[in-house]
């Protein structure tokens, strides 16, 4: 194995037990396993030898050597020290399973046996160890019944007695891998054994961690070499150190032009203070920038943002930039047509708003003529008919069969005089014209009642003044739509009706206490999607037509219609109207 995975198990356990030996602590002091360099003689030569091997393995480590030549040189350094071990080193990867790394000295049937378990506390005295994050002794590996049959029965066939499993811990205190001492003799680890443990995981500690950062680096570096965001970073003076390969491809700068400068070669100075003042106001930068490339303006979508260190101190900033000049110039496009369409829409719905409006004065207008032709041309041929049927019954020559016959028709003419009479009163009020909105709303009030047998509660202010034709004809044409609808669908047996005014508008409320709309309905016809039916529809538009507020409320106590239209506007245009007619 020449490698270790690039990732270790990210969940954090604290900040490790005092019993796992952390690569850190060897950073600033002397990986001497515990030993001390006073006095003399074997122990003296002892510590030299672990200090020179020391100097030696942090030497592999500085220069770059591979990771397992560095774990090799340690294994072999410990079973140099002591006679009948075996050292290995184990990493414990991302999916907590074991990657045998270093075994020098132990056939390949070890690590093939090993490589891919799923670490658990019984697997193995490794297992154990980077489960609990502390050492593990087991002093006769064949008798210890905390281990798997498979892990004693693979120990035995290599010879091998006793192991001693120290897990290696990273700064956080995660379990990055395991250091074994393997013995041909059961038994505990002695004193010098223990030292060289010590050193042994501490140093194995420092290569792992090392390689671990350095392996991160090199993930982070090609990432942002393959990113197809053109990526640079600056010192904390704002001069670009590096540059990837998308940044070279958009800009067309080479390193010995770029690096050493600050993005105003880019950019301009007038766009590169720009991004310095919004990083100091709101520490990052994101806007559309300007550079000129290939002789040519391109638009650049450009993100800056500080990298910081532990200390909170700036350590770089990073910058991607991306060329949007082909999509901001279709979004521009497309803004550009939705506006035309909207501004088409929105003339087109002005234009079927005055055909509307040109509709219903036009149906009004027919309305009333056609009221009036039947009350002065179909009423007067009726009023004749009777006339003539009255003198023909008092006449003393007829029989009284043909008495009773012209008195049928008499009844006949009467009734259809009557139905005459009502049609034209629906079409169009004559009280509406003559005496206001006022009294033709009372005396509508009082036939539809009496037809219809529901009762109005009426309120209407005694001295409503005359208003202009246009909005007296759209407020009868909504009161007497309203109640036509309460009659036909909502089988309430009372409505109420409401009309109020002051200076600016005047407002009409519609009530009823029948079954309602359904709300699925209701919101389909306040969006536009589908009509609730004819008459509320016309009622609505000529409300807007008169530049109105048109709202309909129901559920299940009832459906209330609400109106309100500003009239002082058309009151003043109708008295400059008079006025200057005067004049």
């Amino acid at each position: 194995m020449s490698s270790i995975p690039s990732q270790f198990p990210s969940k954090n356990d604290g900040p490790g037990s005092q019993k796992c030996l952390h690569a850190s602590a060897a950073k600033g002091q002397q990986v001497d396993g515990g030993l001390s360099s006073a006095g003399n003689g074997p122990l003296m030569s002892t510590v030299e030898n672990i200090l020179r091997f020391q100097a030696k393995a942090l030497e592999m480590i500085a220069t770059g050597q591979p990771l397992v030549s560095v774990l090799d040189a340690i294994s072999r350094y410990v079973e140099q020290q002591a006679e009948d071990i075996r050292c290995s080193v184990t990493f414990i990867d991302a999916e907590h399973r074991i990657r045998p790394a270093s075994a020098p000295s132990l056939p390949a049937k070890y690590k093939g046996d090993l490589d891919d378990v799923l670490v658990y506390p019984y697997i193995a005295p490794c297992g154990l160890a980077a489960c609990q994050k502390e050492q593990v002794i087991s002093e006769s590996i064949e008798l210890d019944e905390r281990w798997s049959d498979g892990f004693r029965s693979m120990t035995k066939s290599l010879g091998l007695k006793a192991c001693w499993s120290t897990p290696i811990c990273d700064a956080e205190g995660t379990v990055i891998a395991t250091l074994a001492i393997y013995s041909l003799h059961p038994g505990n680890p002695s004193a010098h054994q223990h030292q060289l443990i010590g050193v042994a995981t501490r140093l194995a500690g420092i290569a792992i961690e090392r390689h671990l950062r350095e392996e991160r680096l090199r993930l982070c570096a090609e990432i942002i070499s393959r990113s197809a965001d053109a990526i640079r970073i600056l010192d904390p003076s704002w001069k670009i150190i590096e540059q990837n390969t998308a940044h070279r491809e958009l800009f067309g700068i080479p390193d010995e032009l770029l690096l050493g400068n600050t993005p105003a070669i880019i950019f301009g100075e007038e766009q590169f203070q720009r991004q310095i003042n919004s990083l100091e106001a709101e520490k990052a930068f994101h806007g559309d920038l300007t550079a000129e490339i290939m002789g040519e303006q391109r638009i650049i979508d450009v993100t800056v943002f500080p990298v910081h260190r532990d200390g909170g101190k700036i350590a770089c900033f990073v910058s991607l930039s991306r060329d949007v000049t082909e999509s901001r110039k279709t979004q521009e496009e497309m803004e550009k047509s939705h506006a035309e369409l909207e501004t088409a829409v929105e003339a087109r719905t002005s234009q079927l708003q005055t055909l509307s409006a040109r509709l219903m004065t036009t149906q009004d207008e027919e309305r009333r003529h056609i009221a009036r032709e039947l009350h002065d041309s179909a009423g007067q041929y009726l009023a004749a008919i009777q006339m003539n049927l009255g003198a023909m019954r008092n006449s003393p020559e007829i029989t009284s069969a043909e008495k009773s016959r012209i008195q049928d028709s008499w009844d006949m003419v009467e009734r259809c005089s009557s139905e005459i009479r009502t049609i034209s009163y629906l079409l169009h009020p004559p009280l509406l014209d003559e005496m206001g909105l006022r009294y033709a709303i009372l005396s509508y009030v009082e036939g539809f009642a009496r037809r219809s047998g529901i009762r109005v509660d009426l309120d209407i202010p005694d001295g409503l003044r005359r208003l202009p034709a246009e909005i007296e004809t759209a407020i009868f044409r909504v009161v007497q739509q309203g109640l036509a609808n309460i009659h036909r669908h909502s089988e309430s047996r009372v409505a109420e009706i409401r009309l109020a005014e002051d200076n600016k508008q005047i407002k009409i409320v519609i009530r009823d206490d029948g079954r309602g709309i359904s709300a699925e309905k209701l919101n389909h016809f306040r969006s536009g999607k589908q009509l609730i039916g004819v008459g509320i529809a016309g009622m609505r538009e000529r409300i807007r037509d008169l530049h109105g507020e048109f709202d309909i409320r129901s559920g299940a106590s009832g459906t209330t219609i609400e109106v309100n239209l500003p009239v002082l506007q058309r009151l003043n245009t109708r008295g400059a109207k008079t006025k200057s007619a005067t004049a």
